[in-house]
């Protein structure tokens, strides 16, 4: 299955691959229910958890631009397209600022939804250290403080301080 979608696999559980953030993040709500849920549980809470998912959606977005624009970096310049670079630019920047709004809106930034750690963290986190990775010389920091601020205190986060991602070296021409 993972070679039909050109997934990554990720963490194995029972003996199977458990690949794409989505997928990751269901597993474990099943796997573990008894641990604190990354979704808001409660019926009363259904907005909560459908804003998490929102935010979700929006950070696998900008992570689904830079690794479009990450691989046409990779082509001989003279088949480079700068349209296509822009309209991913548009997208990663666009998404970003989503991100930052909805952070800006909150009074207390330490999650972004209902003061839980949650998938929207989850997401933002991964989605910013792909960036920071990827595209260290991006211009989000000083035009989102904020935003920096708070991928700073997520990162502070022992389960992220010890998966910190590190660049992956291409040997082979990867398009």
């Amino acid at each position: 299955m993972l070679k039909l979608i050109n997934a990554t696999p990720s963490p194995y559980a029972h003996g199977k691959a458990i690949y794409e953030s989505h997928y990751i993040l269901e597993y474990l709500e099943a796997e573990y229910p008894d641990r604190v849920p990354l979704l808001p549980k409660s019926p009363d809470r259904i907005d909560a958890a459908l804003f998490a998912k929102q935010v979700q959606v929006v950070a696998d977005g900008i992570c689904d631009a830079m690794v479009l624009s990450f691989f046409e970096v990779q082509r001989e310049e003279a088949k480079r397209s700068e349209q296509w670079m822009a309209r991913q630019n548009r997208k990663i920047d666009g998404g970003l600022r989503a991100l930052a709004d909805w952070l800006a809106e909150r009074k207390t930034p330490n999650s972004l939804v209902d003061d839980i750690f949650s998938i929207a963290d989850i997401a933002i986190s991964s989605c910013l250290g792909y960036l920071k990775v990827r595209f260290p010389e991006h211009p989000w920091r000083p035009v989102f403080p904020h935003l920096d601020r708070y991928s700073q205190r997520l990162e502070d986060r022992p389960g992220f301080r010890d998966n910190v991602p590190k660049p992956q070296m291409f040997s082979k021409k990867v398009v």
